[in-house]
């Protein structure tokens, strides 16, 4: 198995992944999309969902170069929006690229998308099918498949399970403590 292309069969699953999501739960993505000023319709996200499932199964079996450039430049644009909500007031707690998940926008979804459009882009320097990744695995690349969609699950871990734990040890607004001379009610005075 060549490496980025391994990587890149990863990548793609949770492309996938996420798009069916976006099918069975588009509100939290389209909360997102409109908390940047993006168009957030129900159907908008769901046809984007089947998009990112067509991409991406196409890009998976048939190891097309334009076709991985294509899932490359949708986690840029997975970037480019984790980015823009990071940094917008009226930002959901949660991205919705996996549905109704407490996933925090972070760094961790920043990172983990550059990271995935970058070895998806090195995959389309040099594309192989799913059938040329899992070559001479033995067994029919069934053990291969399957370490893929855990590598792929183990992603999806990352970023939502460490997303939310990385944001539990972020310091908390508190509300500042009023004082009050007033008697409060019940007070018997």
């Amino acid at each position: 198995m060549a490496l980025p292309a391994t990587l890149a069969q990863i990548a793609i699953v949770v492309l996938v992944i996420a798009g069916l999501a976006k099918i069975r739960q588009p509100g939290p993505t389209s909360d997102t999309l409109r908390s940047v000023h993006l168009p957030a319709t129900r159907w908008l996200v769901v046809a984007m969902g089947a998009f990112e499932v067509v991409l991406g199964v196409a890009a998976a079996i048939t190891g097309n170069g334009l076709l991985l450039a294509a899932v490359a430049v949708c986690y840029l644009g997975f970037w480019m929006v984790t980015w823009a909500v990071g940094r917008s007031p009226a930002a959901p707690n949660s991205c919705g690229c996996f549905g109704a998940t407490r996933a925090p926008l972070g760094r961790v979804h920043q990172v983990g998308n550059l990271v995935s459009a970058g070895v998806v882009a090195l995959s389309a320097t040099d594309p192989l099918s799913l059938g040329e990744v899992l070559g001479d695995t033995p067994a029919a690349g069934v053990p291969a498949v399957g370490l893929i969609l855990l590598a792929a699950a183990m992603y999806i871990m990352v970023l939502t399970t460490l997303a939310e734990l990385f944001a539990s040890f972020e310091p908390k607004e508190l509300a500042a403590p009023t004082l009050s001379l007033a008697p409060r009610s019940g007070d018997g005075r």
